[in-house]
């Protein structure tokens, strides 16, 4: 009442001359009065920008969980809105209680303090506002560019003499651009795979490829196999409808585009079609061939040669013989080790190398079969090894099967022998999963003295682990995998049939082959990974007990319901992929069954299996059942119930489960989930679970937490994976040799949860726990494990639970141990996490363990780790952190600790002494996107000693780094220093101080650091320290546009020198590393000189490079010279000096060069730009005749004309070496005055690889090029910029047209960026010889045209583009201060079709525009659209082409005088839906003083998406809409606009009309 009464008696005395000034008044004095308001307002849109954020974060957290890099405009917003949020709008909030003080002993409110904040709140709002307008992305990230491949572990290569002359063969071929197939053959187990991957690493570390890929082809080609290889190793993902052909010719396409491309298909023993699995090939003509060639390398092996040359055409192939006996020996001596013990006996250790035949695989099965044996054991493989019958097997030698049987024959374990058979029944080259040699085993009896299948699992990996010491199996690419090398398989086969047990390989008639085989009597058959059509009607085995069949894919084969009779000893039963009508009624014969495996399977009842009552292990893994029916119960003695995978599974019968009373292991993970919350239900329920005494392994997913039993699990639990909650994809292991892994996801009450005691032993025994989406839950320990410190957890995965406050919270000093086994720890999208721990920890242990760590997206992290953990971290081997806003640095204080100001050095307790971190285990660290980084190490001194086996450490939007062997600095665009040592405090007065910061650093490599200006800076204190490099041996500066100088000071007198004369890289802060073996300068625009003394005269007048043997100085435009100052360089190594694209270069040096050896000399990069220097001069004099020939030009890709003064004096004349200008591929034509054309005709067919062009603060410009000396005759002249992706034409007054040109069209194919600003006399883009009609005059209003005449002046007027241009791939276009255009495009379809792929369209400062788009136009793709300042309007769309416009987002109309209504009604249109606007989100609506309506039509707009609305300054808008409105999504509309200075608590009348209304009589009132 007292503001009302206040305000009242202000209006009632106010003057008639002083109510213009009421409205200001009344806004300043409701800042005092209505504080309130203000404050809520701003939290209001707190609350509303955080919504926003959030709707930005989640698609941006999943983009990067899939490896999507995320746009950079979209990481500003959301880091602006988070500074705003914590920062201005934080603090007003916060100080919301002081304005509620009052001053004067109580008496009166601060209203000063009131003003102030109210005013502070007001424009907090306003900023708000302005942010949300700018979050609405259409799309927050991006595919990134495919990287190299990962190095290859080749850790059996051995560089023998014979080995290494194949390898430099191969090497020197890949070389030869005319050779891009080439072959690699020799027997198997030779070598041939170990060899090409020993290439492979080569050609990626010396970057002889873009990229490399490798895949093994098998026997059996598996062409889809073979591009999922491919595409992996280059990047690519396939979609998963696509089908191989389609596959095919998308990896093609992608080949194509690649510079070069090393492609690996190893092992191929038949012919392959390239074309068939998206090899290009080149065979369609001579063109596509050359190009293939010198794109697409491919490397081959076999073990054929003339498959390599007659059927794959090889153009040269490499013979990889056996290694000689002296190489054998050696490497059999290697393997056997104890050189001592082979001298005793070395007559009988060459006798057994000689019998190996000089086969590596062989060799070293062979000696890890006797490693360690005593000598009686030597001589007794030697004997058997010349008693035994030679066994010729396809591609090898007969002594060859010889030696590995012997590894077979000695294995010390009966059991290991039927093991490796067994794994013989794989397929050759796939995986052998443990898990199914553990069933297969169990059901077949092969091990003894086991009862359990925890016994059994155990024997089975010894047994495992005999074999692979043996060399007769290999590690798998899974835990739970084992290979077979091929050479080893055909034995394994060999030896398996010689006991009865078959691998059928993939023949035409497999009925046939099973009949012959039958007739031998078998007592195990696999048919692995095979195409079966048609199987026997009768099986017929009597002693076969065991049958594998593996189909490859579903087929339509049925098994006869006979199949199985007299089979009745079969143990073991495997069908794959089988499509069921129903089970074969023989089956139920199989009386003495133990292991039934139906995985993939198409199954529908399964009642039948009932009757197998010596059933064991039961695995329907994968299969479509549907049921669990009650006849299952029967099986008593069932051990193993594997339904994994089982998505139809939706009925499980009461009391089954309950019955398998001797079950141990259950696997339900993906699969059934619909249990019924007490017994006795229509379906199983987990109280059947407390039945199952043995039960020792459990895979489960339980949907819904509140039906969990109290006691539902048993305490004798030893494995489980346990998901409550949504989703079992996201639980799987980090580690598949987890054992206890727990997922909890999706849960609104954790509390409850953990009421229950069975699933809090689950947690407490965990090694592996997922944690995502939770709520009601601050800190992981003390709330998850009752402060216990997780003692036998692994691993953890945080992520999403965005009330997570710490890991480990504080609760005082910790006394027991915390995390004590944990290896790998997870944190992603914490967005309140303030701490990893928020104790101090006093335990040593804690942490001990912990080996990687990744942190993502917690933006209220301060610090990594504090001091109490890092301390712990001995094991610490991997770090990865990235988008971490406030991370300040990796190590920081204990939170209980009192901080100073001075930082980590002062943070040290009494009792403490001073705080040092050693990660000496730390190998790789990756930090990206980490604006507030400080520094890594807490002091200077500590990055000396603390990582010393760092070897790989990634940077990405972080400021400093620290110290290594090899350090690559790449993409970091804000980091201005690397290394400061203004704090360093050794000091030695009168001397010059060596500062060896990296004394063990071999590689040093700066690329792409735009804000870069040098490497070190030692403060001016310390201008007599002089930084050292001792063993640097590479040093690569590229792409650092502002970097002046390597190590800089900020002294007075060094300020100084720099503003007289630009610094060189190099002078006397940097010792000259004498190690310097290679020096690479590239493209730092604002160097001119590379070496100087400066300052001090030197005590020698002479520079020494002792061991440079390659320098390059390439695309630095402003360098001068290498050394301006007269003094002696001496390169007594040089082998090759590189001078390219220097066109300001006139000489090296002017003092005295000492090159004594024969070095060549390039000066451009083509052929002929390669001399040979003989003597010192020379060198000089090949500089100055290059500068002379403006050589420096030469194939140069970046050219700012304003850099040149020469160039720009000569740009149109005839002396322009237009030749030069082959590889430009971004102009700037800037600066330049008395130009009338940007670029001159003759250069114009010389800009092919042009992609970015910009022509800018022309005075004198009137068009960019100059077609009149060109042959117009031709009616399609284009494309004359085949690569132009960007073209920028801004502040050119004078300029009227792109080109003038009279023939028919002009293609720019690639263009994607148009920008056109600011060129007031611009009429159209290309002008002939039709006349351009007025209507209008300068000076004069714009007035309003009838539609009639509209359409005359549509079919009159010239537009900014007709028909004549063709840009089909633009999507951005922006146009402004374009005051002469009066329509943008011509009414007609081809039109159209030159701008179909328009994205975003923003005009502005168009004043005369008349027409935005025309009505017919469909511009599908088109998602933002802005328009503002233009006068001339009248409407922005009309309803046919809004309909078009299916995926516009975002739309804004701003400031333009005449326009009446957004779509334009028109005569005779159907009043119907228009669903133009189904992807609109938000509307805005600023200073348009015309404005009635966004559409006056009766017409029905719906907005299905339209989340908001701004509307300001309209005040004839009475009326959304005529018609049906729809915007189920819109609750407010707002009126502040971004950068106003007006209030903004937003306005809702239940709908968007009413609301429009509202405001509008509001409006009316107020005036």
């Amino acid at each position: 009442m007292a503001v009302e009464a206040c305000l009242a008696f202000l209006t009632g005395v106010v003057s008639e001359g002083a109510k213009s000034l009421y409205k200001p008044l009344k806004r300043q004095i409701s800042y005092v009065f209505k504080y309130q308001s203000y404050i809520d307002g701003l939290k209001v849109q707190v609350k509303q920008l955080g919504h926003q954020r959030e709707r930005v974060e989640i698609p941006v957290h999943q983009a990067t969980q899939q490896g999507d890099e995320i746009y950079e405009d979209v990481a500003d917003w959301l880091n602006s809105v988070k500074e705003f949020t914590q920062g201005a709008a934080k603090s007003i909030t916060d100080d919301e209680d002081r304005a509620k003080k009052f001053c004067f002993k109580g008496l009166c409110p601060n209203l000063i303090s009131r003003y102030k904040l109210s005013r502070q709140a007001a424009k907090a709002a306003e900023a708000a506002a302005s942010l949300m307008g700018k979050g609405n992305f259409s799309n927050v990230s991006h595919r990134p560019t495919p990287k190299l491949v990962e190095h290859m572990q080749v850790k059996d290569f051995e560089a023998f003499d014979s080995r290494m002359k194949v390898f430099q063969d191969v090497m020197e071929a890949l070389r030869d651009d005319k050779l891009n197939i080439i072959g690699v053959y020799g027997m198997g187990g030779v070598g041939k795979t170990t060899l090409v991957k020993q290439v492979a690493k080569q050609v990626m570390e010396d970057k002889w490829f873009d990229k490399v890929a490798m895949a093994e082809i098998t026997e059996n080609p598996d062409h889809q196999k073979i591009q999922d290889k491919l595409a992996s190793d280059l990047g690519i993902k396939f979609e998963l409808n696509e089908n191989i052909f389609d596959r095919a010719n998308r990896l093609r396409r992608v080949l194509k585009k690649e510079k070069r491309v090393l492609i690996i298909l190893d092992n191929i023993w038949r012919e392959l079609k390239f074309d068939e699995v998206g090899i290009p090939s080149g065979d369609v003509d001579e063109k596509d061939r050359e190009d293939d060639q010198r794109r697409c390398t491919i490397i081959l092996t076999s073990r054929s040669g003339d498959l390599l040359c007659n059927d794959m055409n090889c153009q040269k192939i490499f013979w990889i013989d056996a290694l000689s006996k002296e190489e054998a020996l050696q490497l059999f001596e290697k393997i056997v080790g104890d050189s001592t013990k082979i001298s005793d006996f070395q007559s009988t250790a060459n006798e057994i190398v000689e019998k190996c035949g000089g086969l590596p695989v062989a060799l070293s099965t062979v000696a890890n079969a006797l490693k360690n044996k005593e000598r009686y054991f030597w001589q007794d493989a030697l004997n058997q090894l010349r008693r035994s019958h030679a066994r010729e097997i396809h591609g090898m030698k007969a002594n060859v099967y010889t030696s590995i049987k012997l590894s077979y024959d000695f294995l010390e374990s009966a059991e290991a022998k039927p093991l490796f058979r067994l794994c013989g029944l794989y397929s050759e080259g796939h995986a052998i999963q443990v898990s199914g040699l553990l069933r297969y085993g169990v059901g077949w009896g092969l091990f003894e003295n086991v009862y359990t299948l925890e016994e059994a699992r155990s024997r089975v990996h010894r047994l495992i682990d005999n074999l692979k010491s043996s060399c007769l199996l290999l590690d798998g690419d899974a835990e739970d995998e084992v290979k077979m090398h091929d050479v080893i398989h055909v034995v394994a086969v060999s030896i398996a049939a010689g006991e009865r047990m078959f691998n059928i390989p993939n023949v035409d008639d497999v009925e046939k082959k099973m009949e012959e085989t039958i007739r031998k009597d078998p007592i195990a058959i696999s048919l692995p990974q095979r195409d079966i059509q048609e199987l026997p009607e009768r099986l017929g085995c009597p002693r076969l007990q065991l049958l594998l069949l593996f189909s490859k894919r579903y087929s339509s084969m049925q098994i006869s319901d006979l199949f199985f009779e007299g089979t009745e000893e079969l143990k073991v039963l495997t069908l794959t992929r089988i499509p069921f009508s129903s089970l074969p009624s023989s089956l139920g014969r199989l009386i003495n069954l133990q292991t039934l495996c139906l995985d993939w399977c198409q199954l529908e009842d399964i009642a039948a299996i009932g009757q197998l009552k010596k059933l064991e292990i039961l695995s329907f893994r994968g299969s479509d059942i549907k049921q669990l029916p009650l006849e299952i119960g029967q099986l008593t003695r069932l051990q193993l119930l594997d339904l994994s995978n089982c998505r139809s599974l939706v009925v499980i019968a009461p009391n089954v489960i309950s019955k398998f009373s001797r079950l141990e292991e259950l696997y339900m993970g993906d699969s059934f989930s619909q249990w019924d919350k007490v017994e006795g239900g229509s379906n199983a329920s987990l109280a059947e679970l407390k039945g199952l005494s043995k039960l020792t392994t459990l895979n489960i997913q339980v949907p819904d937490a509140q039906i969990l039993p109290q006691d539902w699990v048993s305490v004798e639990l030893q494995s489980y994976k346990i998901c409550i909650g949504e989703a079992w994809w996201r639980i799987w292991p980090v580690n598949s040799e987890t054992s206890r892994l727990v997922g909890l996801h999706g849960l609104e009450n954790v509390s409850t949860l953990l009421e229950n005691y069975g699933t809090k032993m689950l947690l407490k025994e965990a090694e592996e726990i997922h944690l995502n989406e939770l709520k009601g839950v601050q800190n992981v320990v003390h709330e998850l494990d009752d402060g216990e410190g997780f003692p036998r957890l692994k691993h953890l995965s945080v992520e999403s639970c965005s009330e997570i406050l710490h890991i480990v919270g504080s609760v005082g000093r910790v006394r027991r141990k915390v995390f004590p086994l944990l290896v790998s720890l997870s944190l992603r999208n914490l967005n309140n996490l303030e701490t990893i721990c928020d104790s101090q920890l006093t335990e040593d242990q804690s942490f001990s363990n912990l080996r990687i760590i990744g942190v993502q997206s917690c933006h209220k992290l301060k610090h990594l780790f504090s001091f109490s953990i890092a301390k712990n971290l001995l094991r610490l081997q991997k770090v990865k952190v990235a988008f971490c806003h406030d991370l300040e640095m990796m190590v920081g204080p204990d939170r209980e600790k009192p901080t100073t100001s001075l930082g980590f050095n002062e943070i040290i307790a009494d009792d403490d002494t001073a705080p040092k971190v050693i990660l000496p285990s730390l190998e790789e660290l990756n930090l990206w996107d980490l604006r507030n980084m400080k520094k890594l190490w807490a002091d200077h001194n500590q990055g000396m000693y603390c990582c010393q086996n760092l070897t790989k450490l990634y940077v990405g939007n972080c400021n400093r780094l620290m110290q290594l062997q090899h350090l690559e600095i790449r993409l970091c665009d804000s980091m201005e220093g690397v290394v400061d040592t203004t704090g360093w405090s050794e000091r030695d007065e009168g001397k010059l101080i060596e500062l060896k910061v990296f004394p063990k650093l071999h590689s040093l490599q700066l690329e792409a650091l735009y804000e870069l200006t040098s490497f070190a800076n030692t403060g001016h204190i310390h201008s007599d320290l002089v930084v050292e490099f001792p063993s640097l041996l590479k040093l690569e500066i590229q792409s650092c546009s502002n970097m002046l100088r390597f190590i800089s000071t900020s002294s007075p007198e060094d300020t100084i020198h720099s503003e007289m004369q630009p610094p060189p890289l190099f002078d006397e802060k940097v010792g000259i590393p004498s190690s310097l073996v290679n020096l690479n300068v590239s493209k730092c625009t604002k160097l001119e000189e590379i070496i100087r003394h400066v300052g001090e005269e030197a005590k020698e007048n002479h520079i020494a490079f002792s061991k440079l043997k390659v320098l390059i100085l390439d695309d630095l435009p402003r360098l001068t010279s290498f050394c301006l100052e007269n003094y002696t360089l001496e390169f007594p190594s040089l082998e090759r000096v590189s001078v390219t694209h220097c066109p300001n270069m006139k000489t090296f040096s002017h003092g005295i060069l000492s090159i004594p050896k024969p070095c060549k000399v390039q000066v451009s990069k083509k052929e002929e730009g390669e001399l040979y220097h003989r003597e010192g001069d020379n060198l000089n004099s090949f500089i100055q005749k290059g500068y002379e020939e403006m050589i420096g030009f030469r194939d140069i890709e970046y050219l700012q004309l304003s850099h040149f003064p020469r160039l720009q004096e000569i740009w149109h004349g005839q002396a322009l070496p237009v030749s030069f200008f082959n590889n430009l591929s971004d102009l700037v034509v800037d600066d330049c005055t008395n130009m009338s054309s940007a670029i001159p005709a003759n250069l114009l067919r010389c800009l092919n690889n042009l992609q970015y062009l910009t022509v800018t603060n022309c005075d004198s410009l009137e068009e960019v090029l100059h077609l009149e000396e060109l042959n117009a005759k031709e009616e399609h002249i284009g494309p004359m910029f085949p690569k132009l992706s960007n073209l920028r034409l801004i502040d050119l007054p004078k300029l009227k047209r792109f080109c003038n040109f009279t023939g028919n069209i002009i293609e720019l194919p690639e263009l994607d960026y148009l920008t056109i600003e600011n060129c007031p006399d611009k009429e159209t883009f290309i002008s002939n010889s039709t006349s351009v009609v007025h209507v209008t005059t300068d000076n004069k209003e714009p007035q309003k045209l009838t539609s009639e005449e509209n359409f005359l002046l549509a079919h009159q007027l010239q537009p900014l583009f007709d028909e004549k241009v063709a840009f089909p791939k633009l999507s951005w276009l922006t146009l402004s201060g374009l005051h002469k255009v009066q329509h943008i495009w011509k009414e007609n379809d081809e039109s159209n079709k030159a701008f179909a792929n328009l994205g975003s369209l923003e005009i502005s400062e168009c004043s005369k525009l008349q027409k935005l788009v025309p009505p017919s136009w469909h511009l599908e793709n088109m998602w933002g659209l802005e328009v503002s300042k233009c006068h001339g309007l009248i409407n922005v769309l009309t309803l046919s082409a809004s309909k078009n416009l299916v995926n516009l987002g975002r739309m804004k109309i701003a400031d333009c005088k005449m326009i009446e209504e957004i779509i334009q009604s028109q005569v005779g249109e159907e009043a119907k839906d228009c669903n133009g606007f189904e992807e609109l989100e938000y509307l805005g609506l600023d200073c348009l003083p015309s404005l009635t309506s966004f559409c006056l039509g009766n017409y029905a707009l719906e907005f299905p998406s339209l989340k908001q609305v701004v509307v300001r300054q309209c005040p004839k808008m009475k009326i959304f809409s005529q018609g049906v409105l729809d915007t189920p999504m819109l609750n407010k509309v707002n009126v502040t606009e971004e950068e106003k200075d007006d209030d903004d608590e937003g306005c809702w009348e239940g709908n968007l009309n009413d609301t429009i209304k509202k405001l509008f009589n509001e409006m009316v009132s107020i005036n």
